[in-house]
C-alpha cells in the first residue's frame, strides 16, 4: 500500500514534516511570534493528520506475523550507491522506511504529543 503526496512517500512526508516547519520558522522575523505560533501549529496539526490517515488505512489483518513482509507503507530507495573503491569495495546504502503493527499507534502518539507539546508551549 502506498500513499505519496508529490510522489513522496507518506512516511517520508510524517519523519521530515518537523524540520520543514523548523525552516519555515527560522525563515520568519524574529518579532512575529504569532506567525511563529501559528505556523508550528499548522505543521504538527498536519503530522497529527499524516498520522490519522496512517492509522485507519493500516491493514490489521496482516499484523502479527513476525517478518518483513509485513511491514506496510514501505518506502525503499538507494541513497548511496558507489559501486567500487579499491581498498573497501562497493558501498551500498538504502533509505528504507516500514510501518508494522506496534509502530502504527507509537506514530500517532508521537504525532498527538508533539500537537499537545506545541499548544502546552503557546505561551512561552
Amino acid at each position: 500500500m502506498a500513499f505519496t503526496i508529490l510522489h513522496i512517500g507518506i512516511l517520508t512526508w510524517i519523519t521530515f514534516l518537523p524540520i520543514v516547519g523548523m525552516v519555515v520558522v527560522l525563515a520568519l522575523p524574529k518579532n512575529t511570534v504569532n506567525a511563529m505560533r501559528w505556523t508550528s501549529l499548522a505543521i504538527t496539526i498536519l503530522q497529527v493528520v499524516l498520522a490519522g490517515v496512517i492509522f485507519m488505512n493500516y491493514n490489521r489483518g496482516l499484523a502479527g506475523i513476525n517478518n518483513a513482509d509485513t511491514m506496510q507503507f514501505k518506502e525503499l530507495f538507494t541513497w548511496i550507491d558507489i559501486k567500487s573503491i579499491s581498498w573497501f569495495g562497493r558501498i551500498h546504502i538504502d533509505y528504507f522506511l516500514g510501518i508494522d503493527g506496534i509502530s502504527v499507534p507509537m506514530v500517532l502518539l508521537t504525532s498527538l504529543i508533539s500537537f499537545v507539546a506545541v499548544i502546552s508551549s503557546w505561551n512561552i
